[in-house]
């Protein structure tokens, strides 16, 4: 796993020359998956309890399936074991689209919905970040730690 991380983080390198770090992401992501494609897991500046701080955390997931992807039911758990699980509303990701989940507060769109919560969620050093599908099965994770990813992560 740190192989991939510091394989992923040269490549993420070569590619920022280019591009932002969520673009990098973007271009990684393979073809017919449905899954987590960039991850803000250190928000930038203090970390502070402001909404826009918390917000500041957020995962990206991006269907490059042919099909839309019914995500009612679907959950990305609380890595803080607090309980507070992030659940998908009624929700329809069209092919080729993304959504991006912020860890505050905020009104969602079809493209960014929004945790909820009053304070960061993921921790700056390293961790994972799950999705489960509506049968608490698992589809996708990212991993990040911060000796290899600054901040954010290409999943």
């Amino acid at each position: 796993m740190r192989v991939r991380c510091a394989m992923a983080a040269a490549v993420t390198v070569a590619a920022l020359s280019a591009a932002g770090p969520a673009d990098a992401a973007e271009q990684r992501i393979a073809p017919g998956r449905l899954g987590f494609t960039f991850f803000q897991f250190d928000a930038l500046g203090a970390d502070d309890s402001t909404n826009a701080s918390i917000n500041g955390e957020y995962l990206r997931l991006t269907n490059t399936t042919d099909l839309p992807r019914q995500l009612s039911g679907w959950t990305i758990p609380d890595p803080t074991s607090a309980g507070q699980d992030f659940a998908f509303p009624s929700f329809v990701l069209a092919p080729g689209r993304s959504v991006t989940i912020h860890s505050g507060r905020g009104t969602g769109t079809s493209t960014d919905l929004y945790w909820g919560r009053g304070r960061h969620v993921w921790d700056n050093e390293s961790g994972f970040a799950f999705l489960w599908d509506q049968d608490s099965r698992t589809r996708d994770v990212c991993d990040y730690d911060s000796d290899f990813d600054p901040g954010w992560a290409g999943c």
